[in-house]
């Protein structure tokens, strides 16, 4: 069985507005671009970005590759136990917990956000325990990322919190 530390650390930076709904809710989502169900494309980066070119006109080909590449991640990348961090900029708390659940699609008519994933323990976390340098970090965070370069230090903080 894989130890809790070979689980990938997630940031997903939220609006205030973003956080008290992933809060409420227990958890995460994309949007608001409409991309449509993910699970139809094939699980291959490529064919996100293609699907992104082509439905889309209106903004830039470098936004689109990058929020194809946020979808591709959100909805295959990403795997169940990772964990999640949910951040929004100069705030003190966090959320923090585990994917839960597979990616799910949720048609625009009924929610901003079609791209959504269910968390396990989205817990309200602040700043003190996890030390200012990783809340920095955390903070820093403008898109959809795993933190690699930083990872073992960020999941031991993180699992300190469950001890």
């Amino acid at each position: 069985m894989a130890s809790e530390t070979s689980h990938a650390v997630w940031v997903l930076p939220a609006t205030r507005a973003e956080f008290s709904l992933f809060w409420k809710n227990q958890m995460i989502a994309l949007g608001p671009r409409p991309l449509g169900d993910l699970r139809e494309l094939p699980a291959e980066q490529e064919s996100f970005r293609t699907h992104a070119l082509t439905t889309f006109a209106d903004v830039s080909i470098n936004w689109l590759k990058q929020y194809a590449d946020r979808c591709f991640n959100f909805a295959i990348t990403v795997k169940l136990g990772d964990h999640i961090v949910v951040a929004t900029a100069n705030e003190t708390c966090f959320l923090v917990g585990s994917i839960a659940g597979e990616y799910l699609f949720r048609p625009p008519e009924l929610s901003p956000y079609e791209h959504a994933r269910v968390v396990n323990r989205l817990d309200r976390v602040y700043e003190h325990r996890i030390g200012a340098e990783i809340a920095s970090l955390f903070r820093s965070v403008n898109e959809f990322t795993n933190l690699k370069d930083n990872s073992r230090q960020i999941r031991e903080a993180i699992e300190r919190l469950y001890r």
